[in-house]
Order: structure tokens, then C-alpha cells, then sequence
């Protein structure tokens, strides 16, 4: 049996469940011991549990209530498909603009000898390079980015889906955001927030890792009656095998006005190689694709 079996089998025909504690759950049921994390922080449709998979059911994790020590989750179906909770990586990238190379030298080496590289240090060289300032059309302006990584607990209302009824609150519950950063694009000043991936092939991306982190950047701007455009970004890199990245970027939009999980839409897409710098790009500049 799985461990999210009885939760199912609970779930009966509704659409969603109510939230409730994953480790009272687990000893309710006599379930064994596992990590809550795993199970219902998920990353990629691949890591969802195969019982869930079965019934067509996605995993929320939805933080610590007031006075307890664990953390909520709750259950929802898909109205679609797997698309409703998880950007798969060849659909969004499937028709992404390339964008032109950018030749590395001593900064690429650092990444290839260091072998099992970071998400944020996969952001920063996406930084470094100009990558990301280009897919993102920045004004010329703020082409040096300046951008933060957080982690916190946030309070804000979940909608997993626009045709289900669900009222869930994230309560006090853990977001990293990758990196985020404040810059200029067609005179508009806009707040970004990054998610980044690091993988040998495309994958899937679970929506809620660009949702959660929009959601408490937006209520951290209420808190001071800041009021500006934020914009989710998926960056996929690519290992090359000694060869370099591709760096897959896509924005990120709700296309609903409740701003539920399942509407958020990749956009824009943009594919854009880091290679070694050979001999024939010697005399260019780092940045000369993007001057």
C-alpha cells in the first residue's frame, strides 16, 4: 500500500481534501515512517508518489498551522492533465527562440571541474554571462543584475486549480526562492523570481515552486505598499558533457484572475548555449552577443 493509499481512498469523488498534518496521517494509518519533505514537496512530476500518479491526484504542501510542529498537505485532482500542476520541460521548450551563444573561458572551467553544480550557482553564471538579461529582454540600463537568494516562512491563500473550490491557506510554511532581482524591462521596473534546475536531460517542473515564491514576494511588497510587476522565471540548465550549458529560460504568468496554481503558463522561451571559448572567439568579448 502506498502511503498516500488511505488518503485516497478518504478523497472518495470530491475534488480536493481539506488540509491536515502528514505525520498525524502517517500514524493514524500505522503507515511507516518517511520523510515529509520527500513526499509532499514535490520537485517533478517524476517524484510524485506512483499511487497518486495512479489516481490522478497531485500533492499541496501547505505549511505549519498555529501551535503545531508539523506540516499540512492536501490532496487535488487533475481536471486536464498532468500539464494542470507540472510544466513539462519539451512543451515548454518545444518552440523556444535561440538565442546566440555566449563563449566562456575561465568562468565556464569552474562549473565543469566542480562537477554536481548548485541551482544558485547555475543562476549566478546565468547572471554572469548575460544569459539571463537577454532571454529577459532587460532594459540596457539594468543589464547588471543584482539578485538575492531567500528562504523564510510565508503566509498566503492557495487555489490549486480555477475549477475546484478550494480555500487552502499556506500557513507559516518554508519558500526558497532561487534568486530574485529588481530591474528595468521596456521602462517598466518589474521584480523577478527565478526557479532553477540543474539536469543531464529536460524534465518537468511542479508548479508550485513558481507559484509559492511569486506568492511571498507579492506579500512581502504589501507589507510595504510596494506595488510593481512580478514575474516567475524557469531556468532549466543542461549539462553538455564537458562542453558547456544550455540554459532553457521561460517566463511565467497566471492566465486567471484568482491566480490559481494551474493556470500559471510558461512563456517566451528562449534557449541559449554557454560554450568553452576557442581560439577563433579569443579577441571577442564576453558579453559581445549582447552589447
Amino acid at each position: 500500500m502506498g502511503i498516500f493509499s488511505k488518503a485516497i481512498e478518504e478523497l472518495g469523488s470530491a475534488q480536493h481534501s481539506e488540509p491536515r498534518l502528514f505525520q498525524e496521517y502517517v500514524r493514524l494509518h500505522k503507515l511507516p515512517a518517511v520523510d515529509t519533505a520527500n513526499k509532499i514537496s514535490i520537485q517533478a512530476l517524476s517524484g510524485l508518489s506512483q499511487e497518486l500518479k495512479h489516481a490522478r491526484v497531485m500533492v499541496f504542501r501547505l505549511g505549519s498551522p498555529v501551535g503545531s510542529k508539523g506540516t499540512q498537505f492536501a490532496l487535488v485532482r487533475c481536471i486536464g492533465g498532468w500539464d494542470d500542476y507540472f510544466l513539462e520541460d519539451k512543451a515548454v521548450f518545444a518552440t523556444a527562440r535561440q538565442m546566440p551563444d555566449i563563449a566562456l573561458g575561465s568562468q565556464l572551467r569552474v562549473f565543469e571541474v566542480m562537477g554536481d553544480t548548485t541551482e544558485t550557482s547555475l543562476v549566478n553564471l546565468a547572471v554572469a554571462s548575460g544569459a539571463l538579461s537577454a532571454a529577459l529582454q532587460i532594459d540596457i540600463e539594468s543589464s547588471q543584475i543584482v539578485h538575492t537568494t531567500a528562504q523564510g516562512t510565508y503566509n498566503f491563500p492557495v487555489c490549486p486549480h480555477p475549477e475546484i473550490a478550494a480555500a487552502w491557506h499556506h500557513v507559516g510554511g518554508q519558500v526558497e526562492i532561487d534568486a530574485a532581482f529588481v530591474a528595468m524591462r521596456a521602462g517598466v521596473e518589474t521584480l523577478f523570481v527565478v526557479e532553477a534546475k540543474v539536469s543531464d536531460d529536460f524534465d518537468s517542473l511542479a508548479k508550485p515552486k513558481i507559484a509559492y515564491p511569486i506568492y511571498a514576494v507579492r506579500q512581502q511588497l504589501a507589507k510595504t505598499n510596494t506595488d510593481i510587476p512580478v514575474i516567475g522565471v524557469y531556468l532549466r540548465a543542461i549539462r553538455k558533457a564537458g562542453r558547456g550549458y544550455d540554459f532553457f529560460i521561460a517566463e511565467c504568468h497566471f492566465t486567471d484572475s484568482g491566480e490559481a496554481v494551474a493556470s500559471l503558463e510558461a512563456t517566451n522561451a528562449t534557449k541559449t548555449r554557454l560554450r568553452r571559448k576557442t581560439a577563433a572567439d579569443a579577441q571577442t568579448s564576453l558579453f559581445e552577443d549582447f552589447d
